[in-house]
């Protein structure tokens, strides 16, 4: 660790130093630099524009807007570069200029509008040399009707479109035909205004309804309404973003001067209502932006035993300082109310489940133009959290069988446990309270050297997260809500925090070789969890995005990378392992048992590294005239070591007694058992490759009829397994007999998972300025998708004995048809391992319709009809001769309104 923390602060000084050299380069060429003065207005109103970003974000130098509309920007190089401005409500302007003077320039920037030529109601691709990712604005959310970050993924190539239920858990899954991911969707980073949103303390596993433990966060917290941008990354990201590997999310709020903006979304299964309003509270005293959002949802309108209900809210204060330091600051609250309960057609008993998570955040940030010569722009974010998340469920216990024994023992020893014979109703639930601190400080700055433009980017990062919650619980412990090993209570406030400590540092260069453009985007990111402590772990992760332009409208793309999730809580941490044995038989006279339980506190999981993913692409971009453009892009992601349960035993000595009151060390037992248990650790068990081709093609307008096309799509290949110790009884010992005598270990990984899909999206998007209306059409085509399990024969490797010693068996030991251990013969456990046979399913189509209509700068409407055609074929599988109803579920349609003034 010592070595890489010296290579890092090597690399650093020689990057520091390359830039001081390079600083002085213009002079010793007499190019100097010069100061460029921006005056932003309106298009139409002629007013001026306050609290617009303007920047040259190739060398890391920016400005706002003043009072007067106008923006500074300083000791600009000479030589070739590119404008960027951005406002809240105004389409984005870029500019190149070739910079050889001081400069004075008028701007205008158009507000966005259904009455323009040309409305981005789809996501945009990232340019060549960057990460892959997909930009989604605020006129493709509002089209798309969204009600959660969750409902954008579907604009992304490879995605299809499916009706969301906001009863069940939404996730994000990047790049995976897996269905629940875990690591997939745990390692998916979500950043809402620069705060990691994360599930690392996250300990709810016994949640009632939606567990998101050891996952990704349920994207159903986020509203779609107060965002203004959503960008999806996943390729290789920069090595800004951390504590990932499937991918990540930059979501931007809105935040400015904003009309008063009142929507309404209704479809059958939900209504969701927000209200947004910006303020300009005068000169030099910033802006004020507030949101309200109200959501209530259910499932089957027809019964109503299942909703979901979310009230969210948010107040942004930003304001320049001294013409130099931009700042925010934003407090929001965020509650979500799962329900699960009795339809009011039935006889009412009391049962229900009711899920709340109330989240609190409260965030600063800011970016400070210092213009020297290797800090342009210094920037920091400092965040904190805190949730309450309660599950709690009342139901009626049931008791089948007619002996159910009420295990509560929280110690290891022999007990004398109640049994009863009837059903009973009990309550209990989890509370755990996560909270996190965050703090970001990063230094960017840039320069030229001819032929050559670098923009530096470093940082650091420090995240603190703990969970300090009552944990589960039974409202009477005497009767709990789970009477097995699953129903021990656990406290949360226990339990260590998390403390992660990263760094980076990047260079993003365009250098102009041969004519050529070579665009390279290289850094490196260091992240050390718990330092200092005996389960801490640090992985190193280079990332490198690189492109080349061979002509004009054609560049060569690719890219390699590594990223690292860090382990949660709940892998480091986890719960005691409880064993429970019967030791006697029933006394019917006292209503007991004796019971013998084991437990074995594991306290913390050593030796757990963090999940790592190695990203491969390779691609092409070709631009045709008239802005069209194709672009293709594959790819490989591997995991192979994400976070899965890990088979190390340990055995203890049970008593049984053939008597219905025994008396433990007095009574002689009929048996002593030896038991084998795993201990409940978490380990690096889990292997998985995503790999595929994607596509998106900008097919561009045809002017006559103002309509633009657009063709995205993948062919998506996913392949899992588990790589962790493989222990099985032997064949000829039943489960339900005395214990076994060894555990046989297998080889690992034989057995994998293998889902294959490619599809399409043909959108079509027709705009009448003068009506200002546009109205977009989508057909989506499965062309094929297939799933397959493999499994390759397996002999066993060794056997452990009930001692925990190990033996290997020989090639010898298998060969012979009656060898035996411990007399059982070893030829019966020797599998055969049968494929399952794949299963194919024949093309699918589907046709979606959305309309939005301006009608008037004060009040619109939108309108969609998913599976517009209705078409629900009845098809039959590879392998089945039964007709099965394709597409059912997917008719759905709704509407929204919404009013600016």
């Amino acid at each position: 660790m010592r070595t890489t923390l010296r290579s890092i602060f090597v690399i650093s000084l020689l990057l520091i130093a390359h830039a001081a050299i390079a600083q002085q380069r213009p002079a010793a060429n007499k190019k100097g630099s010069y100061t460029i003065k921006l005056t932003l207005s309106d298009s139409t109103s002629r007013e001026k524009i306050i609290g617009a970003v303007c920047q040259f974000k190739n060398l890391g130098i920016f400005a706002v807007t003043d009072v007067n509309g106008v923006a500074t920007l300083k000791s600009v190089p000479a030589g070739e570069t590119q404008l960027e401005i951005n406002y809240l409500g105004y389409e984005n302007y870029t500019r190149t200029l070739r910079i050889k003077a001081d400069m004075s320039l008028n701007i205008r920037l158009t507000e966005t509008s259904l009455q323009l030529n040309e409305v981005h109601v789809v996501a945009k691709s990232s340019a060549a040399g960057s990460s892959t990712a997909s930009k989604i604005g605020r006129q493709a959310i509002d089209h798309l009707q969204a009600t959660n970050l969750g409902d954008l993924m579907q604009l992304l190539p490879g995605q299809v479109i499916q009706n969301k239920d906001l009863t069940s858990t939404s996730q994000l899954q990047i790049r995976t035909l897996t269905t629940g991911d875990n690591n997939n969707s745990f390692g998916a980073s979500v950043m809402v205004d620069g705060i990691p949103i994360s599930n690392n303390a996250n300990l709810n596993e016994k949640a009632g309804i939606n567990s998101t433990a050891s996952s990704g966060i349920d994207v159903r917290q986020i509203g779609a309404d107060n965002i203004e941008s959503v960008e999806v990354i996943r390729g290789i990201p920069s090595a800004e973003y951390g504590d990932l590997t499937s991918g990540a999310v930059i979501v931007k709020s809105k935040s400015g001067k904003t009309p008063y903006e009142i929507r309404t979304k209704v479809n059958p299964s939900a209504i969701n209502t927000s209200f947004g309003k910006g303020w300009a509270l005068g000169e030099k005293r910033g802006f004020l932006n507030s949101s309200f959002d109200y959501v209530q949802a259910w499932g089957d309108p027809r019964q109503k035993v299942a909703s979901f209900d979310r009230i969210s809210g948010s107040l942004t204060y930003s304001r320049t300082l001294f013409r130099k330091w931009n700042t925010k600051t934003k407090a929001s609250v965020n509650s979500l109310l799962d329900w699960r309960g009795q339809d009011p057609d039935e006889i009412a008993n009391g049962t229900k489940t009711t899920q709340t998570d109330v989240t609190l955040q409260l965030s600063h940030d800011g970016k400070i133009a210092l213009n020297l010569p290797l800090a342009r722009t210094i920037s920091y974010v400092v965040g904190y959290s805190t949730a309450r998340k309660e599950s709690k469920t009342s139901t009626i216990v049931d008791n089948s069988s007619g002996y159910m024994p009420l295990l509560t023992g929280r110690e290891s020893g022999y007990f004398n446990v109640p049994y009863l014979n009837t059903s009973y109703f009990a309550s209990g639930g989890t509370i755990g309270t996560p909270q996190s601190y965050y703090f970001k400080l990063s230094n960017s700055f840039g320069f030229k050297l001819e032929p050559s433009t670098h923009q530096f980017n470093m940082g650091v990062e420090y995240r603190n997260e703990s969970n300090k919650g009552r944990g589960y619980y039974n409202e009477n412990e005497a009767l709990p809500l789970s009477p097995n090993s699953d129903g021990r209570p656990r406290p949360f406030y226990d339990i260590p925090a998390l403390n992660q400590l990263s760094g980076y540092i990047e260079d993003n260069m365009t250098w102009k070789i041969l004519g050529k453009k070579l665009k390279l985007q290289a850094g490196v990111r260091y992240t050390h969890l718990q330092p200092g402590k005996e389960e801490q772990v640090w992985s190193l992760s280079p990332r490198l995005n690189a492109s080349i332009e061979l002509s004009k409208w054609f560049a060569l793309r690719g890219g390699y990378g590594k990223n690292s999730k860090t382990p949660g809580l709940i892998h480091l941490y986890p719960d005691k392992k409880y064993m429970d044995r019967a030791a006697s038989l029933p006394n019917t006279t006292t209503g007991t048992v004796l019971y013998n339980t084991n437990v074995y506190d594991v306290k913390r999981t050593l030796g757990l590294d963090n999940a790592t993913n190695t990203k491969i692409e390779l691609g092409f971009d070709i631009n045709l005239p008239e802005e069209r453009r194709i672009s293709i892009v594959g790819y490989r992601d591997l995991t192979p070591n994400g976070f899965g349960n890990y088979s190390e035993y340990f055995t203890y000595l049970a008593n049984y007694y053939a008597t219905t009151n025994p008396t433990v060390g007095v009574s002689t037992p009929n048996r002593v058992d030896t038991v084998f248990s795993t201990k409940g650790t978490t380990g690096n068990t889990q292997w998985s490759e995503n790999r595929g081709i994607e596509f998106d093609f900008d097919l561009g307008q045809v002017k006559a009829w103002h309509t633009s096309f657009y063709l995205t799509g993948a062919y998506m290949e996913s392949r899992t397994k588990t790589t962790g110790p493989s222990f099985s009884n032997p064949y000829q010992v039943y489960y339900d007999a005395n214990t076994p005598p060894f555990k046989y270990l297998y080889p690992s990984g034989r057995q994998m998972s293998i889902d294959k899909r490619l599809s399409s999206s043909l959108r079509t998007v027709f705009s009448l300025p003068r009506l200002r209306m546009v109205i977009s059409s989508t057909l989506q085509v499965i062309w094929f998708t297939s799933s397959e399990t493999t499994n390759q024969r397996e002999d066993p490797l060794g056997y452990l004995d009930t001692d925990l010693s190990y033996h290997p068996i020989t090639q010898e030991m298998l060969d012979n048809p009656n060898y035996r251990i411990k007399g059982l013969l070893l030829a019966l456990d020797r599998r055969s391992g049968t494929d399952y046979p794949k299963v194919t399913q024949p093309p699918i189509w589907m046709m979606n319709t959305r309309l939005t209509k301006d009608i008037s700068k004060m009040a619109g409407f939108s309108f969609y009809v998913n599976n517009t055609l209705f078409y629900q074929p009845w098809q039959r599988s590879s392998v089945s001769s039964t007709l099965t109803e394709r597409n059912q579920g997917t008719f759905s349609f709704g509407m929204e309104m919404y009013f600016k003034f």
